[in-house]
């Protein structure tokens, strides 16, 4: 039977009873260090004196400190080594109170873990949920575990995937002419006889044929007299590794288009660089509609990687300054965002945000894409653009999310 002291756990608020109980168990926490050494004592003087590992004294000390009860939970002990503290403690000269207001403490504390999760561990990945401080390092650390993990079970892992989509105004200024830079960096089979989807191109309407009014627009970044309708990737040979990798074009599912890299040699003797890209002639409206009132770009994250970086660069002519927002759409029940699946796909909130860098190739650099401006400044080049007069917008997904659809948006204005 539970005794009066003990707080009813009620489940339709995890975070405020985390909150309570956690508040509480840190006050009982600090009061016995209090009670038993100075102010300023040491996590080595915490071990010493209660004869207990340095890493648990260590935890400790954190939790009694620590401003948020939701952050502290990362540094509370499991059960076992609890009840190595609560049997060391009753041999120390603590005030009977004191004794009692840890012991219940951490009894409530081991409940609500009860009432809430099967494990500590899954616990711990409710309550960082829930946590404002420290959310993005929390996300991380998982997003590096399912990376590993993924990578095994996939038999494929890469460094970077990237992708950089370019906003001009078209010869008819109500148009938008759209470049596209792409690609996957250091990829490499951890197992034989693997080929793998390099990228997922949109390349069907409902009928199943390129869309007419893309046919005639469509010119590789490699040779702009290389005007075509075929929706295969153009490659850009000066920027991928040597030898030029080797993909085949296979029909996927909701009507796209899957660039596979062809199987290989297994790790760092086979590793590869495949990028590529394309400008789009007067591709889309550059004002809102009834139909489309957002300037989104998506791409799709399959290959386990380190990293994911997304960059939009939009002249400053088109719409001026704007504010995109990340988007994150799982894709494991239902397939991708776009296509012919009429299916929505669950909306993911991760703790990465987009980022302002400035204007023009020279704020791009960065050490997840060697060579980033060089390539950027190709694109610039090829088309004849001012580079200087775009704005860019960046976001960097640590260990991305598999299989997602990602990318970033904002809303476009009706035509004046």
């Amino acid at each position: 039977m539970e005794t009066a002291t003990k707080t009813t756990v009620e489940v339709s608020d995890l975070e405020s009873n985390v909150r309570q109980i956690v508040s509480k168990l840190q006050g009982a926490l600090a009061a016995v260090l209090e009670s038993l050494l100075p102010p300023d004592a040491s996590s080595g003087a915490v071990a010493k004196l209660l004869k207990i590992d340095r890493t648990l004294a260590w935890k400790l000390s954190k939790v009694a400190h620590e401003s948020d009860a939701l952050k502290a939970v990362q540094y509370l002990p499991g059960a076992s080594a609890f009840r190595i503290l609560i049997k060391t403690l009753k041999r120390q000269p603590l005030r009977t109170n004191v004794l009692s207001a840890i012991e219940n403490s951490v009894d409530e504390f081991l409940r609500i873990v009860d009432v809430y999760a099967n494990d500590r561990a899954s616990f711990d990945m409710m309550v960082s949920a829930c946590a404002d401080e420290g959310q993005a390092q929390t996300e991380i650390v998982h997003r590096r575990a399912a990376f590993k993990g993924n990578s095994f079970t996939l038999g494929v892992q890469a460094r970077t995937q990237f992708k950089s989509t370019f906003f001009n105004l078209a010869q008819d200024p109500k148009r938008l002419d759209i470049a596209s830079l792409r690609g996957l960096i250091s990829f490499r089979r951890l197992r034989p006889n693997i080929s793998w989807t390099a990228s997922r191109l949109r390349s069907a309407e409902k009928d199943g044929g390129v869309p007419t009014h893309q046919r005639a627009f469509r010119q590789s970044l490699a040779d702009l007299s290389d005007i075509s309708d075929s929706p295969n990737s153009p490659l850009i040979p000066q920027f991928c590794s040597d030898p030029v990798p080797e993909l085949v074009t296979e029909p996927g599912p909701y009507g796209f288009l899957d660039e596979k890299v062809v199987a290989g040699p297994l790790g760092k003797v086979g590793a590869l660089t495949c990028i590529s890209g394309d400008v789009w002639r007067s591709m889309v409206p550059r004002f809102a509609s009834e139909e489309s009132r957002f300037c989104r770009v998506l791409t799709h994250s399959y290959t386990p990687c380190e990293a994911l970086v997304l960059d939009k660069f939009l002249h400053e002519d088109v719409y001026g300054p704007v504010e995109p927002e990340l988007l994150v759409y799982s894709e494991i029940v239902g397939g991708p965002l776009y296509g012919t699946s009429p299916h929505i796909p669950q909306q993911l909130d991760i703790a990465v945000s987009v980022e302002y860098l400035g204007k023009g190739s020279a704020v791009v650099r960065t050490p997840h894409i060697p060579r980033c401006q060089s390539m950027v400044n190709h694109v610039f080049d090829t088309l004849g653009w001012d580079g200087s007069r775009f704005d860019v917008y960046r976001v960097i997904i640590p260990y991305p999310p598999i299989p997602t659809t990602i990318g970033t948006t904002h809303e476009i204005p009706p035509e004046p």
